[in-house]
C-alpha cells in the first residue's frame, strides 16, 4: 500500500473516503469503481515528459482510501485539485477501471464470496452490500454514476485528505487536527460451515464495544493476550486472538484456531466457558505484571516505522483508536492491578457466531449450512 513511505525523496497524499457502501449503493461496486478510476494516470504528456508519481488504494465496506507519492508537493497538489473538480474523472478511464475491476472479481471470486458469506453470518445479516461489488452490476456503471458518487461524497464532506512530508509524529498530529468526529451508533450460537479447500480452521466472532481510550486501549491488549495464553493451555493448539473491523460499529474479537478441525469444535466452546467460570483473579494480575515487564524490554529502543505511523493514521480517522507514544506510554500500565474488565466478560457471555473451515465438506456454494 505504502512502498515508498521510507523514501525521504518522496511527498505523500493520503485520501480518506468515509462515506462506503455499507449505507448502500444504488449499483454495487460503484465505490470499487470510482477508487481504481481516480488512482489512473491523469496526468497528460508533455514535450517535458509526464510528472511522476505513484498511487495505490483500496476500497473497504464503510471506506475507501487513495494513496499518491511524489518527490514533488506540486504534483500531489494537483491531484487533489484534479480530485475536487471531478476532472480526474475520464469516461475512457472509468470504462478502464470497470474492466480492472471486472476482472479482479472474477479472479479472486473464492475468496470475495467466503468474505462476504462471513460478514453477513457474523453481523446477522446486517450488511447487505459489499465493497467488490457484482460483475453484473459493474458493467451497468457508466461514467456519469462514477461522477456523481465523486460528487456525494464531496457534498457530504466524507474526503479527507492529508500532505504528509514526512510520516512523522509531528506531521501526523497537525494532520489529525483536521479530522472529524464521527458519530457512533449505539442468543444463541450459531454455527457456519464453509468448504476450506484443503484448509481446517475454526474462528469465533464475538462482538466488543469500541475503545478510544489509550489506557482501555491497553488493558484490552493484555487481556486478549491473556486469554490467547490460558486457550492455549487448555486447548494446546496454535491460537490467534485479534480484534476485526467490518465497519465502525461491527466491531468484533476474533479467536482463530488456526489448524482447528470440526471434529474439536465442542473442545473449543468448552474452553473458552471454562475460562469465564474458572477465572483466576491473582493470576491475571501476575500476568499483566509480567506482560508490562516484557513489553517494556521489548519496547526499550523502539522506533515506528513509517508505515506503522500512517496505519495509525488511519486507524484513527476510520476507528477512534487511539495514536500510541511506544514506549512512553506503556508507563500507564505501570502498577496497575485492575482485574479483568466487565466488558470482557460480559462479550464472552453474548451469542457465539462460530465459522467452521472443513474440506470434508462438499464444494463451496452447496456446502454453506448454518446452525
Amino acid at each position: 500500500m505504502f512502498p515508498y513511505i521510507d523514501d525521504s525523496r518522496y511527498k505523500h497524499l493520503l485520501c480518506i473516503i468515509t462515506k462506503g457502501v455499507e449505507d448502500g449503493e444504488r449499483l454495487s461496486g460503484l465505490a470499487h469503481v470510482g477508487e481504481h478510476a481516480c488512482l489512473l494516470p491523469c496526468f497528460e504528456r508533455t514535450p517535458g515528459g509526464e510528472e511522476s508519481y505513484f498511487a495505490s488504494g483500496y476500497t473497504c465496506i464503510d471506506h475507501a482510501c487513495l494513496y499518491y507519492a511524489a518527490k514533488r508537493i506540486e504534483c500531489l497538489s494537483r491531484i487533489q485539485k484534479k480530485i475536487n473538480d471531478k476532472s480526474i474523472l475520464r469516461k475512457d478511464r472509468v470504462d478502464i477501471a470497470k474492466h480492472q475491476v471486472i476482472n479482479e472479481c472474477e479472479n479472486l471470486k473464492y475468496k470475495i464470496k467466503t468474505n462476504e458469506t462471513i460478514v453477513k453470518f457474523v453481523t446477522g445479516g446486517r450488511i447487505q452490500n459489499f465493497a467488490a461489488g457484482k460483475s453484473e452490476d459493474i458493467r451497468h456503471i457508466t461514467y456519469e454514476d462514477v461522477y456523481w458518487w465523486l460528487e456525494d461524497i464531496q457534498m457530504s464532506h466524507n474526503a479527507f485528505f492529508f500532505f504528509l512530508e514526512s510520516p512523522e509524529p509531528t506531521f501526523i498530529k497537525k494532520a489529525i487536527e483536521q479530522k472529524r468526529n464521527f458519530v457512533w451508533e449505539d442468543s444463541q450460537e450459531k454455527r457456519l460451515y464453509i468448504d476450506g479447500q484443503q484448509e481446517n480452521k475454526v474462528a469465533i466472532y464475538i462482538k466488543i464495544p469500541c475503545t478510544k481510550d489509550k489506557i482501555e486501549y491497553f488493558r484490552r491488549k493484555i487481556e486478549e493476550n491473556y486469554l490467547q495464553y490460558c486457550l492455549n493451555l487448555s486447548i494446546k493448539e496454535k491460537i490467534e486472538v485479534y480484534e476485526k473491523y467490518f465497519t465502525y460499529s461491527e466491531r468484533y474479537l476474533v479467536i482463530e484456531m488456526v489448524h482447528g478441525k470440526k471434529k474439536y469444535l465442542e473442545r473449543y466452546i468448552i474452553a473458552l466457558q471454562d475460562f469465564i467460570l474458572n477465572y483466576d483473579s491473582e493470576n491475571y494480575i501476575a500476568f499483566k505484571a509480567q506482560f508490562y515487564e516484557t513489553q517494556k524490554k521489548l519496547f526499550k529502543d523502539y522506533r515506528k516505522r513509517n508505515s506503522e505511523v500512517l496505519a495509525e493514521l488511519q486507524n484513527q480517522i476510520l476507528y477512534h483508536l487511539p495514536i500510541l507514544d511506544i514506549p512512553k506510554d506503556l508507563e500507564l500500565l505501570s502498577g496497575d492491578e485492575n482485574d479483568l474488565s466487565n466488558d470482557l466478560i460480559k462479550s464472552l457471555r453474548s451469542p457465539l457466531r462460530i465459522v467452521v473451515f472443513c474440506p470434508e465438506d462438499e464444494k463451496f456454494g452447496t456446502s454453506i449450512m448454518e446452525k
